[in-house]
């Protein structure tokens, strides 16, 4: 089957899926508005189905919450993209059932539904906001009585941050990037800006110049690189989703600003994208179980603000040695110490030792350096830091390895030399 006739056969089934949920809606007025929304609207065709059906049981109750009229600005703004936000496993569907299984009353969720319809009409996706900030903070949460005490306020700061976020580049456009890092707007947006602030209180939240802060970091990301995406993913991101609510906030700040950074650092070393993505792999600080990594640093001993500091640590030393022509593997290197040792403050202490050494093209200097520095107490480290910077970045033992090349070249002219004085003589 051709490319083309892939595209028709979709559009056949959302075509179908369209009408579908225009003769399935009930004959009577209080949804003969939606027919012509359903006819143009944009939103994904296959979640319309399962959303009238939750519309239409909420038009049933006593006391409706206000699923229509979420609908009708669903139909109204919504993408492709855009999933059924009452779905039962990443939507609202997941709370109505905490609020069925405790005996809670469905209004409480009036006030949520109206934050969702505010954000819909700013054209931010109302299921990306659910599954990605609203069941990360509370699904774990079954005392729904407390529910808009403790949840509402944060999730409107929270919102009003991303619909601020969307105005501005790189947000303000429905993709972001373009070819293998081709992302959809809300998704990134959502995912990436809203949910490392999801189970923050709203003491913290409140803190407009930390928002700020945080907001100014991300436009000064481009997300447009595929090597650093998939660095940041798997070494920034997935960490900050964690650690969300458990290391302060200006913590959480102070690592999304490194980020931009991180970006460029990728761009200029590899503006081709020319390298096999195990080596980028190698440079992960974390195993490939993230959850498995951050537990065994915690029965290390790990305290919330360890996590911070080895990971900005990291970020400085991937950063120092980026550009370098064995960075890649010195950055793989050190990603396996830091795993190895669960040590926040070798963490930094190496981070200082990389920035004060003197690159000589080679990975050979760093290595012996850390060797030695690893193989003596941590008392002693910060001198021995101190001892390397005062001989101009370099231990005075170090093996000059070029001094010994150089000595062998002219050892083996002189004995050349010797040789044709004895043919000659």
């Amino acid at each position: 089957m051709s490319g083309q006739d892939d595209l028709m056969e979709l559009e056949s089934t959302h075509t179908q899926a369209q009408d579908t949920a225009e003769t399935a809606l009930p004959d009577n007025s209080k949804f003969k508005a939606l027919r012509g929304k359903i006819a143009v609207s944009k939103a994904s065709k296959t979640a319309m189905m399962p959303f009238l059906a939750s519309v239409e049981l909420d038009m049933e109750r006593q006391k409706p919450i206000g699923i229509k009229d979420l609908f009708t600005i669903w139909l109204e703004k919504g993408s492709k993209y855009w999933l059924n936000p009452m779905d039962k496993s990443n939507g609202l569907g997941v709370m109505e059932e905490i609020l069925f299984k405790y005996q809670g009353s469905i209004t409480v969720l009036t006030s949520f539904i109206q934050l969702l319809v505010q954000l819909a009409n700013e054209g931010i996706s109302p299921r990306a906001f659910i599954e990605y900030v609203i069941l990360p903070r509370m699904r774990q949460d079954f005392n729904w009585r407390k529910w808009q005490e403790n949840h509402l306020e944060p999730l409107r700061l929270i919102a009003e941050l991303l619909i601020s976020a969307k105005k501005h580049p790189p947000f303000n456009q429905e993709h972001i990037g373009s070819g293998r890092t081709r992302l959809a707007r809300d998704i990134v947006l959502v995912r990436y800006i809203g949910r490392p602030l999801s189970q923050y209180q709203a003491v913290q939240l409140r803190d407009e110049s930390k928002l700020k802060n945080y907001r100014e970091a991300w436009k000064k990301i481009s997300l447009q690189d595929p090597l650093s995406l998939y660095f940041m993913r798997n070494n920034a991101l997935h960490f900050i989703y964690i650690m969300s609510g458990k290391i302060d906030l200006i913590q959480l700040v102070a690592i999304v600003e490194q980020l931009p950074d991180i970006e460029r650092a990728f761009n200029s070393a590899f503006p081709d994208t020319n390298i096999n993505l195990k080596s980028i792999k190698a440079m992960n600080l974390y195993d490939y179980d993230i959850d498995r990594a951050i537990q065994a640093r915690k029965n290390s001993g790990f305290h919330s603000l360890d996590f911070a500091v080895e990971i900005k640590a990291y970020f400085n030393i991937v950063k120092a040695l980026l550009q370098k022509a064995t960075g890649v593997y010195l950055c793989a290197y050190y990603a396996g110490l830091l795993k190895r040792f669960k040590n926040p403050v070798i963490a930094e202490i190496i981070f200082k030792l990389v920035e004060i050494i003197d690159d000589r093209g080679g990975m050979h200097i760093y290595k012996w350096h850390t060797n030695k520095l690893l193989g003596i107490s941590k008392l002693n480290m910060p001198r021995y830091l101190q001892h390397i910077e005062e001989n101009r970045g370099c231990d005075p033992q170090y093996p000059r390895l070029y001094l010994v090349s150089v000595m062998k070249t002219q050892r083996a002219k002189q004995q050349m030399f010797m040789y044709l004085q004895i043919i000659l003589a």
